[in-house]
Parts: structure tokens; C-alpha cells; sequence
């Protein structure tokens, strides 16, 4: 199945994302997703979150286990009381205040059912708690989960204060894959139809009632879906551009078109994890997944669907670094690049995921910091990836609309209205171009008179200036 915009279609998009004047200045916020990391040693969570809020996150995306809470043998006596004795909120407590402490928003991340609420006949080679999890269940415990975070539960250390209040709530992650939901597929009159779409489709939307029910003003957002699927029915990944579709109802052919359908998904935020690999401009070879050249895509099946002013999320992004990924002058191009591009898209919140290489991943260092392998707990120990943290943390970029004109854009290591200076490299020296005001979200965006081959960056009164920006003269 192939879905989505023909290759030409596909570049005459991506070029025209590059040349379009100027939007209107929006909202865009910097996230840290490191879930493994945050799972254990508090220690170890606390810096993380430190160096996450360092590096210019304002939102913590923060891993609440729910087989985790909910691990005893006795079923709770009322599911949706975050004060039942069958539950363990404390290490996801323990991760809402540190996220606080630091100045950071928490963002919960809600999944992982115990196994007393999977399906029966449970395929013995699932992962636990993928297995067709109970969508009551799951409502019920959202339910539980809003009304401790709702900013008017005593904390249990300290008698007298309450825990954080958490606005922002996530159900699932990566529902498109079978090691986070299963069966991806059934079959059905010989033929495989999509039965995970479906099925979280339910979960979504019990959770999203669930948490809303509690407090209306609390954001909803679907799971990050993976960027890439099996090209084949019933193969095992699941393409985002398929699961979409079915989820968003509008058919399994290659033409999306609006179905009757008797449930329609519930949501503020459509996430989605576009972890390209490359350059950021490249589209991904199959119609069926989403790079982050591609998120237009999703925002298609968005309008389609009649979601148009559903918000978008990248709840995962990185990059692989050092002799096996991208070197330090690709990460200085590629994340100022691929920040910029979301960003002209209406993707108004990104998540680098991994503020340290994974300890349990030796093959994937995507971390802003280098972990010492012999003590990959050992935060001491770890080693500041200084490109790809002064490339998320101050990204800058240009464009070159046409001979005269070029683009430029970037985003403030801190949020908040400031004076900045745009400047070209004369020989040895730096040259004053403009003067420019970010927005009170620390953007800024602009198109200055240009000619030729230049190299530029961004000047504050205080700190660090940008990295360089090599513009050419087409």
C-alpha cells in the first residue's frame, strides 16, 4: 500500500517550504525525552533533567509506567483514587518535582498496562503489556493518574504542599509498532487488515477522557508515532501514513477520504517521532513514512480528517553522532535545519530524545552527552557533546529566497523578548548586518537584503553567540 504525494509533488513541497515568505511569528518549545535515563537512580534522573533545562527544554517528557504503579497482585479497590493502596506513584512523583525544580513543564507519558488487562489469548512472544490492553482500564487509571497531578494532591513528603500539577498528558507510544501494541494486524477473509489503529483509537480516546474528565484544560496528545513501517500488509510495522488513516477514518487505499465512523478520535496533539537519520531535507523513500521533510503528510491527513487545528508535536527526535553518525559540522547544518523546518510546519513543541548516549544502546549514541562506558550510570563521568548542544540549544539558520534576500531563523537559548544582532564574517572579523528583536518566545525570524556568499550567526549582548551559517549565492 502506498499512500500520499507523488515524488515530484513531494520536492515541489519541500522547496516551497523553503521559499514561502515569512510566517507570522508562533509558539515553539524545546522538550527532553530520555526515558530510560529517568526510569532509574534518582541521582541520575536529577541530572538529566539539570542538563536538559541547561541545554534550553521548558518541558520535560516524563515516562509513567502504568504496570510500574500498578505492579502488586491486588486489584485496586477504586481504579481511578491515586490514593488506592494497590498503587506506587512515588518514583513518578520523585521525577514531577525534580522536573519542577529544574523549571521544567512535566509532560506525562502514560502506557504500559499491567498484564491483567491484556486480552486473552495472548500471542506468547508479545512484549508485555501490548497485548490488546482493556481501554476501560486505561480511562480508569488516567483518570487516577490526573486527579494526583492536578495540582491539588497532598504530597506525601511534604505535609502541608501539594504535588506538581501536570497539564500536559501523552496515551501510549509508538502504537504503530508491535513492541508497544499488539496484534498490528489481523487477518480477516484471507486478506490482513489493520487492527492497531482501531484499538488505539479506543485507548486514545478513554484516555483523553479520562484525563479531561478531571480537568478540562489538561492537553491530550497521541502517542509519537515511529517514523517508518512495513511497505506490505500484515508484515509488522505498521507505516505512520497508514496508521493515520485508518485511526483518522479515512479508508486503507491509496486515496484517504472521509468513512463513517462511529468513535472519532479525541485529541489536542497529533505526535509523531520523524527520526531522520540524514539530512533533514531528505523525504523519506517510501510514501508510507514520515521524515521530517515529510510531516506534511500528517498535517493532509489532519485537514482530511476535519483535525485542522489539532496542534503537532515531535515527541522524538536525534541523531546518531561521532564515527558512525553525523560529525559535528552535519550536526551543526542538520539540527538548526531540521528545528526550522518543524517549526514552518506548526510543530510547535520538539523533543530531543536522549540527553545521554543510552547505557543500554552502545550502538546508538544520540545523547547530547558522551557516557564513559565503564560507568554508564555514573552521570560524573559523561562528556558534553558540545556541537549538538550549542546546535539545540542556540539553532541557527538561513535560507537564500532569491539573489538578494535571505532568510534567517533561529531560537534563543531562553524564551523572552530580546535585542540580537545579525552579523557576516569580513575576513578575520565580524560586520553588523541588523539589529533584530526576537519574539517573547526567543524567535527569531526575518528576511534580510543579501547578496552573495556569506557566512553568518547571531550575537547577544550577553552569552555565547550562534553557530556560523554558511549561505551560498542560489
Amino acid at each position: 500500500m502506498r499512500t500520499g504525494l507523488p515524488v515530484a509533488v513531494a520536492v515541489a513541497v519541500a522547496v516551497a517550504v523553503a521559499v514561502a515568505a515569512p510566517a507570522e511569528a508562533q509558539p515553539f518549545t524545546r522538550a527532553i525525552s530520555d526515558g530510560g535515563a529517568l526510569l532509574g537512580d534518582p541521582r541520575l534522573a536529577d541530572a538529566v533533567l539539570a542538563r536538559g533545562a541547561r541545554a534550553g527544554a521548558r518541558v520535560a517528557r516524563l515516562p509513567l509506567i502504568w504496570s510500574r504503579v500498578e505492579s502488586g497482585m491486588f486489584l485496586p479497590l477504586d481504579p481511578t483514587d491515586p490514593a488506592d493502596p494497590a498503587y506506587d506513584f512515588s518514583a513518578v512523583d520523585t521525577l514531577a518535582r525534580l522536573a519542577v525544580r529544574h523549571g521544567l513543564t512535566p509532560l506525562l507519558r502514560v502506557g504500559g498496562a499491567p498484564w491483567r488487562y491484556e486480552a486473552p489469548e495472548r500471542w506468547r512472544f508479545a512484549a508485555g503489556g501490548t497485548w490488546a490492553p482493556d481501554p476501560a482500564a486505561y480511562r480508569r487509571f488516567a483518570t487516577a493518574a490526573a486527579r494526583r497531578y492536578s495540582g491539588r494532591f497532598p504530597d506525601p513528603l511534604d505535609p502541608g504542599s501539594t504535588l506538581p500539577r501536570v497539564g500536559l498528558w501523552q496515551a501510549w507510544n509508538e502504537p504503530n509498532l508491535p513492541r508497544f501494541l499488539q496484534p498490528q494486524w489481523v487477518a480477516q477473509d484471507g486478506a490482513w487488515t489493520a487492527w492497531s489503529p482501531a484499538q488505539y483509537r479506543a485507548l486514545l480516546n478513554a484516555f483523553y477522557d479520562g484525563v479531561k474528565g478531571v480537568d478540562h484544560a489538561n492537553v491530550v496528545a497521541t502517542a509519537g508515532t515511529a517514523p517508518n513501517g512495513d511497505p506490505r500488509d500484515g508484515e509488522g510495522r505498521m507505516t505512520p501514513v497508514r496508521f493515520w488513516q485508518e485511526l483518522l477514518c479515512l479508508g486503507s487505499g491509496p486515496v484517504p477520504h472521509r468513512e463513517r465512523c462511529d468513535d472519532p478520535a479525541r485529541f489536542d496533539v497529533l505526535a509523531h517521532h520523524p527520526l531522520t537519520v540524514t539530512d533533514p531535507d531528505v523525504a523519506a523513500r517510501d510514501a508510507g513514512n514520515v521524515s521530517i521533510a515529510d510531516i506534511y503528510k500528517l498535517k493532509r491527513l489532519l485537514a482530511l480528517s476535519g483535525h485542522r487545528h489539532a496542534r503537532l508535536w515531535v515527541t522524538e527526535v536525534n541523531w546518531d553522532t561521532g564515527s558512525r553518525g553525523a560529525g559535528a559540522k552535519q550536526i551543526q547544518r542538520w539540527v538548526p535545519r531540521a528545528l526550522f523546518r518543524l517549526w514552518r510546519e506548526g510543530v510547535d513543541l520538539v523533543a530531543w530524545q536522549f540527553v545521554r548516549d543510552p547505557a543500554d544502546k552502545p550502538d546508538h549514541p544520540a545523547g547530547l552527552y558522551r557516557i564513559d562506558r565503564a560507568a554508564p550510570l555514573d552521570p560524573a563521568r559523561d562528556r558534553p557533546k558540545r556541537a549538538v548542544i550549542r546546535a539545540f540549544r542556540f539553532p541557527f539558520t538561513g535560507v537564500r529566497r532569491d539573489r538578494r534576500h535571505v532568510e534567517v531563523w533561529a531560537l534563543l537559548p531562553r524564551a523572552g523578548s530580546a535585542r540580537v544582532t545579525l552579523q557576516r564574517r569580513a575576513g578575520r572579523r565580524w560586520r553588523t548586518l541588523r539589529h533584530i528583536t526576537a519574539s517573547t518566545d526567543g524567535i527569531v525570524h526575518t528576511v534580510v537584503a543579501l547578496r552573495g556568499h556569506a557566512i553568518l550567526r547571531l550575537a547577544r549582548p550577553a552569552g555565547a553567540p550562534s553557530g556560523d551559517w554558511s549561505v551560498g549565492v542560489r
